[in-house]
């Protein structure tokens, strides 16, 4: 079902980060977001926030060994690889389009559930 309306979602988003309706196209992909499972914050979380989830994943990343995350499995839920596509529109968004406060949130999120689901192709 959800991937009847992935494409529609994807040119909206698009159309309106186009349109400079930037605060609309994210609050819009987080929508999709939370849909498929995925949480993120839907306002830029505080800096302290921040740090402390790069530190953890700086603590996680650490623990693994380069040859072991270059081998990394590759992601196979449908739902996740979605998630994913929709947290790289929204890194377009966030980052080229003026709303650089919520890039480390988005980055943080594609961290996260790379480490759990594999890599994503």
């Amino acid at each position: 079902v959800f991937e009847n309306k992935f494409r529609v979602y994807v040119t909206l988003i698009k159309s309106l980060a186009g349109r400079n309706m930037l605060q609309d196209a994210i609050n819009l992909g987080m929508n999709v977001l939370a849909e498929l499972g995925v949480e993120c914050p839907s306002s830029p979380l505080p800096k302290t926030f921040v740090k402390r989830d790069i530190m953890e994943l700086k603590v996680k990343l650490e623990k693994i060994a380069d040859a072991e995350f270059l081998n990394y499995r590759e992601m196979t839920d449908a739902k996740i690889i979605a998630a994913m596509k929709f947290l790289q529109i929204l890194i377009f968004s966030s980052y080229f389009l003026a709303k650089q406060q919520y890039l480390p949130s988005i980055l943080i999120q594609m961290i996260q559930l790379t480490l759990l689901h594999g890599t994503c192709k």
